[in-house]
């Protein structure tokens, strides 16, 4: 298979982020495989390919050499190699050994003119040095923080005046890293330097001296010197007023002596200079000029040998700022992008392409050049669009959007903008645009609603412009996936040919299904409503494309598959058959088709792309036959999206990336020839009249709108008439019964409801009611169920745990309230071992933590927490008991009030009878002395409602109480009523009732006076009397009424009084609870702080020997090895130098000795022709450089070796040595050929063996240097240990300070060791006595022992006393045991002699004799006798036992009361001691001795750092002296 040869004509780029310079008048960058360089001389731009081969397979992360015409390249692919090649022959000068190692790499940079740099990626993100000349790997170092790090947005940048700094940047996080190259010989290293900031750095650049410039997102620019100790000072502060972030990150870029600070601010993008005013001694620098940019800097870079900036815009275009250093400076375009990311291309006639952006502009695109034609067309205004088709021969693009809008796109005058005409199709979306196999009709689908248009091109015949109308049109009931059309020339009618899906799946991406329609155009029904038939597939598509055109043929490849099946379609598109399947010459799926009709030929070209990138061209009648097989794009972005031939010569290819390339086919094989008549016929567009209607109304509206107004007018009529006539006999009907039902007899006569037309619905209405009724009585049972579980929960879960429940006491007067304490009941193993959650939140989390970090304690961390367990556990104790003590009172105080309550209601009712007594005998009006009873609090009521329970034996039992009560007062009140209505006052008569009698009137009063008789006179005095009687008794009963109401009233104030200062000393009694409670968490909380304080600093101490001081020590000794190891490098180096200047001087003497038989006149005449040589590498990189130095003697000793490598003023130096090798005129006739080929080689050595001093110079220069450095370094090291042992000595005393017993005071005064402070700081302290450390220690420690051997002896001789009382306690027992027994033992004793008695007299009785009988009792008598003995024997040495512990303990109490005697001397003998004048004048002197040492510790101190400050300005010295001296000359 011959394929032709393609080239690249120009690309576009999609997104490209920055650029590189090479050497001074190159710029580069990459996308996918190809590679644009920009020559800024002849504005030129050049595509290399980087597509496989000794170039590798793809291209980026491009790093440019600045001085010379060198950039590196990295592989688009997992495991890359890097490969340097120099421009512009692309040869290749290296291969970085080891670069494959790394999974990938986020960026490139070269370190001066030695070294290259790349980062690599996922996992470690290292750091790997590299000779770009050799290829060999130098070093390698891993990154800091991985997470710090962004794959699109890490940059490196190192130093513009040395190669030995370096920075890693990460503009996303802020991360920013700065590494020092040190190089002596062949040893390299990468030496991170530590820097702080306050601020976050969004950008940074380094500034000609070697500082580092970055700045935030405030637009702040700060400066850091890394030659003054990291000397870090301000030059650009940002508005004061404008503290707030910018609209998008500064971008930063400095340039000569100034600074390039681009920023976003309200829309606006400005770039402000500024510049170093060094006559101003101020560090801030001030601005020079400012100007507007076209575009926010994606990318910048400084090129001061031409004094611009080049920057990348956001929107890909490329510009640059000239004159920057003047006060002008000039903004120029190089490359105009205008950020056009393209998403689809089309094939237009002639040399030109149609493009179409994501902002929905169209565009034309001169394939040649790829410089547009005309201006964009903006099609957004139409709807998103969808899908794009052209033509195959005329100039017309068809378009359709997401709104239903189908644009026509009239392209026929390329260089004015195109006329565009479009018809609103439907409101839904539209998805894709095809033109049928012979482009005379166009077809628009919307896949989703299975809907599709068919559509033709007309003119109208009074204008040129084209219109388009509806052919035909077809609803299918499901979603479609592609479509084609094949025009039927015989009877006006095109055959529609759908692709579909399974019907049971939801949104099917492919289809195996074809259901073939046959559509009459332009007939009197547009609608096509059923299909001719359908046919199965033996594979599943996505796209269907149009085969030859002499045959009805499908081209597609099937769903996830990468072949070509080439299907033809038979019997009047009765059946497909599978004609030929292909291999698609494709890596991977998802296969592209695009059909291109050739213009030249008859043979169509059929183009695949992919993801891959590949492109294959071939013959569309013969598939077999592949034209072109080439890489457009590379896989890791995409791939190819789209591929289109234009011209015949020219593959336009798009890229997924935004890539837009153009290649030219060099060579072709197919035959050349004349277009036939397949599409003559399409030239002639038929010619209508038509009138554009831009109505809001879409077509398809239109057309269904038309055909249901005919439905529904007609279906309305009919309805309307069989409703009227319903209507007309139903009122009939009703009138006729209504009126024979009047007719009829009143018994049978109905109802008027009998007529009721609606009964059912009623009915219905009333059930719907009753149904709704019975749902919202079950949502509200359901509702009160749910209150009551949660009610039964809350009860449960929070009241029916607490042994004392939450209760209040208000006041009667309700001026003061006190709570209870709830209690929980704790279980055994609660009150046992009580749970860390009950103590505090530090001892709970800091057993949680335990618990959950699985951490081990030494043994004083165990001790401190089991201290701080003890004290928990004992203070929750103390609390627990001072509660319950508390709500024993409080229950008193609360029984106290419910009885004076039931004393006030008593008191209340009987005032209320007082005053009603008062009223009914006396008709006195006492309310006013009535007084109100005061009632329960809202919440004491609530709170006892929660305590009705009925299971509750103390509530059944307060129930029956009151029950009693109840009964008892009734019956009482009835006894007294029984005993007044039977006795009625016989028995005992009461004031009272003396107040209520009434005294019958005589009946003599009646008669006149002088009537009266002896007996009516005896009467009325009688009855006076006994008026006079009752009077008294009335007033004494009133008074006796009035006297009792003032008592109750009294009794109710002083007994509320009474309760209320009770309750008032319950509160403060509550409230000193709460303060000895609130005292214990205090004490608690701070011995925890204290302890906790303790195990944190032990933790510190650890940790700082474990992570500063172990790793500052490593690194200290590391240092020292490196430090051994440059030693050993400059020492070598050293040498190599020596050597190289001796085989320079011997130079000399080897052309003497070459020409010693030549004349002396000519030697010497010789001898200045062997001086001279051009001078141009006094100075420059090339000076400067050891890799461009050995390139340069390479080239100086063979004249044939292209200098690519090199910059132009080492190119001028070899041509002028050229130049001098051309032999003088004067010297030609007197000097033989051969002599002058000698002087020529002769100085070639001579300048070779300069070059070689000058580079051994510099490599040493370099190499001592970075001794220097590691020197400071390692110097900086030891310090650091000796501020980490520091550090340590400070933890340890802390700690020490710490553990110390608070207790002890230091202060003596009144003769006491510790005394309470007033307040006052003069009087306090006024008799305070200062001692040194050392003896306050000694002192501490002594009564510290002594304190705790007291406590000790004390804890001993509560045990003792315990002991003692113990054992009294059990002889005690003991002794009335055996009073017991002893009693016990004559009541037995009486028995048994009583019973020996008997039993003697039973034997007598029976004749035993006496003899035998006596015997008997002897031995009862003696086992008894030794029985009690052996009793008294050991009650005797348990007494004996008892007594010796007691003499035991004894004298261990005398030993302790020694023991505190002499403790309490020797603490008097203390207090003497530092009363002692002499000591006090002691520690005076040793407080003076430590000043005096401490002086001399820091005059050390500045001694040696003035010596570390001497050593570095003369090495700093030396420096400065490599600089000046003229053959060791190093940019540094």
């Amino acid at each position: 298979m011959s394929l032709e040869t393609i080239k690249t004509s120009w690309i576009k780029f999609g997104n490209c982020r920055d650029f590189v310079l090479i050497g001074k008048d190159a710029i580069a960058m990459a996308s996918g495989i190809y590679v644009r360089f920009h020559v800024f001389g002849c504005r030129e731009t050049r595509v290399e390919r980087f597509d496989g081969g000794e170039r590798g397979d793809g291209a980026c992360c491009l790093a440019g050499l600045p001085v010379a015409p060198i950039f590196s390249v990295v592989e688009r692919k997992c495991n890359p190699k890097i490969s340097v090649f120099a421009y512009p022959t692309m040869r290749r000068i290296s291969r970085c050994a080891g670069s494959e190692e790394e999974i990938g790499y986020l960026c490139c940079a070269f370190a001066g003119t030695e070294y290259l740099i790349g980062q690599g990626t996922y996992p470690d993100f290292c750091l790997l040095l590299w000779n770009w000349r050799t290829g060999e790997r130098l070093t390698k170092i891993n990154g800091t923080d991985v997470t710090k790090f962004d794959i699109n947005c890490t940059r490196i940048m190192c130093s513009t005046d040395s190669s030995q700094l370096m920075t890693q940047f990460v503009t996303s996080t802020g991360m920013l890293s700065v590494y020092r190259v040190l190089a002596c010989s062949k040893t390299v290293r990468l030496f991170p330097i530590e820097i702080c900031f306050e601020r976050i750095p969004v950008s940074c650049s380094w500034f000609v001296d070697g500082s580092l410039l970055c700045c935030d997102e405030y637009g702040t620019v700060w400066s850091i010197d890394f030659e003054e100790k990291h000397r870090i000072r301000t030059v650009v502060h940002a508005s004061s007023f404008d503290r707030v972030p910018l609209d998008e990150n500064p971008n930063l870029v400095c340039h000569a002596d100034g600074v390039l600070l681009a920023s976003t601010s309200n829309n606006r993008i400005q770039a402000t200079f500024y510049r170093k005013w060094r006559k101003d001694g101020n560090d801030e620098w001030k601005t020079a000029w400012k100007i507007l940019l076209p575009s926010y800097p994606r990318h910048a870079e400084s090129d001061p040998s031409h004094d611009r900036i080049l920057i990348l815009g956001e929107n890909g275009d490329l510009y640059e700022l000239l004159d920057a250093l003047s006060d002008n400076a000039r903004l120029e375009f190089l490359v105009i992008q205008k950020n056009v990311k393209y998403v689809n291309i089309v094939s237009l006639q002639k040399s030109y392409l149609g493009t179409l952006d994501k902002n929905d502009r169209f565009t034309i695109l001169d394939v040649k050049t790829g410089n547009p034609v005309c201006p964009s067309t903006l099609l957004a205004h139409h709807g998103k669009v969808a899908d794009l088709a052209s033509h195959p021969v005329l100039p017309i693009t068809l378009s359709c959007s997401v709104t239903g809008n189908c644009l026509l796109i009239d392209s026929s005058t390329i260089t004015h903008n195109p006329r565009i005409t479009c018809v609103h199709l439907q409101r839904e979306a539209l998805d894709r645009v095809k033109f049928s196999q012979k482009a005379r009709l166009f077809g628009v689908a919307s896949f989703q609603i299975g809907r599709l248009f068919l559509l033709q091109v007309c003119v109208a015949s009074n204008e040129s412009k084209k219109h388009m109308r509806v052919a035909s049109w077809l609803q299918l009931e499901r979603k479609m996936i592609d479509f084609l059309i094949y025009e039927m020339d015989e009877d006006r009618s095109a055959k529609v040919l759908l692709l579909v899906g399974n019907e049971k799946s939801s949104d099917p991406r492919a289809g195996n299904e074809i259901i073939v329609y046959s559509c009459r155009l332009f007939d009197r029904d547009l609608c096509v409503e059923n299909a001719d038939r359908s046919i199965k597939l033996l594979s599943f598509f996505e796209r269907l494309h149009h085969g030859s055109e002499s045959r009805h043929e499908i081209i597609g490849i099937p769903y996830l598959t990468k072949q070509l099946h080439r299907i033809e379609l038979k019997a009047n598109f009765q059946e497909a058959l599978l004609a030929e399947a292909l291999p698609s010459l494709h890596q991977t799926k998802g296969i592209v088709i695009s059909f291109h009709r050739s213009k030249s030929h008859d043979n169509p070209n059929l183009i695949t792309c992919g993801f891959d990138g590949l492109i294959v061209r071939r013959d569309c009648d013969e598939p077999r036959r592949v034209f072109n097989l080439f890489a457009a794009h590379h896989r890791a972005e995409g791939g190819c999206r789209f591929a289109s031939l234009v011209d015949d010569s020219t593959i336009v290819s798009l890229g997924r990336n935004g890539d837009l390339v153009a290649n030219r086919m060099l060579a072709r094989d197919a035959l050349r020839g004349s277009r036939t008549t397949s599409f003559e016929a399409t030239r002639k567009i038929e010619r209508v009249d038509t009138i554009e209607d831009q109505e809001a109304e879409t077509w398809i509206e239109e057309v269904i709108r038309r055909r249901s107004m005919t439905e529904e007018r007609e279906t309305l009529t009919t309805l309307h008439l069989s409703v009227l006539k319903d209507w007309n006999e139903l009122k009939t009907r009703v009138r006729a019964l209504l009126d024979e039902n009047e007719r009829a007899p009143p018994s049978t006569r109905l109802p008027i409801s009998a007529f009721d037309v609606n009964k059912e619905g009623r009915e219905l209405a009333l059930k719907m009611a009753e149904t709704k009724e019975r749902q919202l009585t079950r949502d509200a049972e359901g509702r009160i169920a749910q209150l009551q579980r949660s009610t039964r929960y809350l009860r449960q879960r929070f009241l029916d745990p607490l042994i004392v429940r939450p209760r209040s006491i208000y006041s009667f007067l309700d001026r003061s309230k006190v709570t209870n304490y709830p209690l929980m009941q704790l279980t055994s193993r609660e009150t046992e071992f009580p749970s860390p959650s009950r103590f505090s939140m530090e001892i709970g989390r800091l057993v949680s933590r335990l618990k959950k970090n699985g951490q081990t304690m030494d043994g004083t961390e165990m001790d401190e927490f089991v201290d701080v367990f003890e004290t928990c556990n004992v203070t929750d104790r103390w609390e627990r008991e001072l509660k319950e003590k508390f709500n024993e009172r409080f229950e008193k105080t609360r029984s106290a009030k419910r009885r004076e309550m039931r004393a006030i209601t008593e008191r209340v009712k009987e005032t209320k009878r007082l005053v009603l007594e008062l009223k009914n005998v006396f008709d006195v009006d006492a309310s006013s002395s009535l007084f109100e009873a005061p009632g329960w609090h809202r919440t004491e009521i609530l709170e006892d409602s929660f305590d009705r329970d009925e299971g509750s034996p103390e509530r059944e039992l307060d129930g029956e109480n009151v029950g009693c009560e109840e009964i008892e007062s009734k019956v009482e009140d009835f006894y007294q009523n029984a005993l007044d209505r039977m006795m009625d006052g016989v028995l005992e008569v009461r004031l009272e009732h003396n107040a209520r009698r009434r005294i019958p009137t005589p009946d003599c009063l009646r008669k006149d006076p002088s009537a009266y008789t002896e007996q009516d006179i005896r009467s009325i005095e009688s009855y006076e009397k006994l008026t006079r009687a009752r009077e008294t008794d009335r007033a004494k009963y009133k008074l006796m009424l009035e006297s009792e109401i003032e008592r109750l009233r009294e009794e109710f104030s002083k007994g509320v009084k009474s309760f209320d200062d009770e309750l008032n000393d319950l509160a403060a009694e509550k409230v000193r609870v709460e303060r000895s409670i609130l005292w214990q968490k205090l004490s608690k909380m701070e011995e925890i702080l204290r302890r906790g304080k303790i195990v944190e600093t032990k933790r510190e101490i650890r940790r700082v020997i474990d992570e500063e001081l172990v790793s500052a020590t490593e690194e200290a000794r590391v240092l020292a090895e490196e430090r051994d190891l440059f030693e050993a490098g400059v020492a070598e180096l050293r040498t190599g130098y020596e050597n190289a200047r001796k085989r320079d001087k011997s130079l000399e003497d080897k052309f003497r000795h070459e020409f010693k038989e030549l004349k002396p006149s000519m030697v010497e005449h010789l001898f200045r022709q062997y001086r001279k040589r051009p001078r141009a590498l006094a100075g420059g990189p090339c000076g400067t450089s050891p890799s461009l130095l050995a390139e340069f003697v390479l080239c100086v000793i063979d004249e044939r070796r292209n200098p690519d490598l090199l910059p132009r003023e080492c190119s001028g130096y070899l041509r002028a040595i050229e130049e001098l090798e051309a032999i003088p005129e004067g010297l030609a006739r007197r000097l033989e050929p051969g002599h002058w080929r000698l002087l020529c080689r002769l100085r070639r050595l001579k300048v070779e063996a300069e070059t070689k001093v000058n580079s051994c110079a510099i490599e040493l220069a370099e190499a001592e240097q970075s001794l220097a450095f590691l020197r400071n370094m390692c110097s900086a090291s030891r310090d650091k240990v000796e501020r980490c042992k520091q550090k340590l000595e400070r933890l340890e005393k802390s700690l020490s300070d710490l553990t110390d017993d608070r207790e002890i005071a230091l202060l003596l005064k009144m003769e006491q060791l510790r005394i309470r402070a007033k307040g006052c700081p003069r009087s306090d302290w006024r008799d305070a006595v200062v001692i040194s450390r050392e003896e306050l220690t000694r002192v501490n420690r002594a009564i510290s022992k002594a304190e705790r051997e007291r406590s000790v002896a004390q804890r001993r001789l509560a045990n003792i006393k315990d002991l003692v009382s113990l054992e009294e306690w059990r002889h005690a027992c003991a002794k009335m045991k055996m009073e017991e027994l002893r009693e016990n033992a004559k009541d037995l004793d009486s028995v048994k002699v009583s019973r020996i008695v008997r039993e003697c007299c039973q034997r007598m009785e029976q004749g035993s004799s006496s003899k035998d009988e006596d015997a008997r009792i002897q031995s009862v008598l003696r086992d008894q006798q030794a029985w009690h003995r052996s009793v008294a024997e050991r009650k005797k040495v348990r007494l004996e036992k008892i007594k010796k512990e007691i003499r035991i303990w004894q004298r261990r109490n005398a030993c302790s009361e020694i023991t505190i005697d002499q403790s309490s001397i020797r603490r008097d003998e203390f207090i003497t001691e530092l009363r002692d004048p002499l000591r006090l004048n002691v520690a005076a002197f040793r407080t003076r001795k430590i000043r005096a040492i401490r002086k001399r510790a820091r005059l050390a101190r500045q001694i040696r750092d003035n010596f570390e400050r001497l050593s570095i300005l003369k090495n700093i010295l030396e420096i400065s002296k490599l600089r000046t001296y003229p053959t060791l000359k190093f940019k540094l």
